[in-house]
């Protein structure tokens, strides 16, 4: 069971866009994000094209409930962040753990938040992800252009163990994007917790 994941990236540059369409696409690391489970603990940073103007956010979540955006912690373009996202008990209650820095301005903040009523832990799985984000229940919003995003420090920890699980040491999948027929963004390895992102079409 894997309690929890850590990443260091790269906030990708979606600025150099001309179009005045609305897109949402996020970076995050995550537990139990590609599993049959109804929990996701994940923290990440968001990259938003609305109508022609980049901006640029940072916020935890634990899913089914909607992301918390953080506030004072500010997050640009090239900045690197490492993020970590950790399961574990707090008064006697499941919780999600998460830290975030940015060694561009040198803040950090932590948080956490109670397992929603309903979810139960499983720990089936780590991700590292770059995704076209889902708004409202809906994935209706082109993917903003982002050419090429990097992720390192891609490993996770199993419960109680301090040994690195990185992302190729064990059995792992590499997600392409897809929207019908259409190849909107692909991952590939770096080497063995490292990773890059290529982004393919808006559509």
């Amino acid at each position: 069971m894997f309690d929890e994941v850590v990443g260091i990236w790269v906030v990708p540059n979606i600025s150099s866009q001309f179009e005045s369409f609305t897109g949402y696409s996020s970076m995050w690391v995550g537990i139990d994000g590609n599993c049959k489970c109804n929990d996701l603990i994940q923290d990440g940073t968001e990259q938003e094209w609305v109508n022609g103007v980049a901006k640029y956010s940072a916020w935890i979540e634990f899913i089914p409930e909607s992301e918390i955006v953080i506030k004072n912690f500010p997050v640009s373009p090239g900045d690197i962040i490492y993020a970590t996202s950790s399961v574990g008990i707090k008064d006697g209650v499941i919780t999600g753990f998460y830290f975030m820095a940015n060694y561009n301005t040198n803040i950090s903040v932590s948080a956490s938040l109670a397992m929603p009523e309903g979810d139960t832990f499983s720990g089936q799985s780590a991700e590292w992800i770059v995704e076209r984000t889902e708004v409202n229940g809906s994935f209706n919003n082109p993917l903003p252009y982002y050419a090429y995003a990097y992720m390192d420090d891609a490993w996770a920890y199993r419960a109680g163990s301090n040994q690195r699980v990185t992302y190729l040491k064990e059995a792992n999948e590499n997600i392409t994007m897809i929207d019908g027929s259409a190849h909107l963004s692909e991952a590939y390895e770096q080497d063995s917790d490292s990773m890059w992102f290529q982004w393919l079409a808006y559509q």
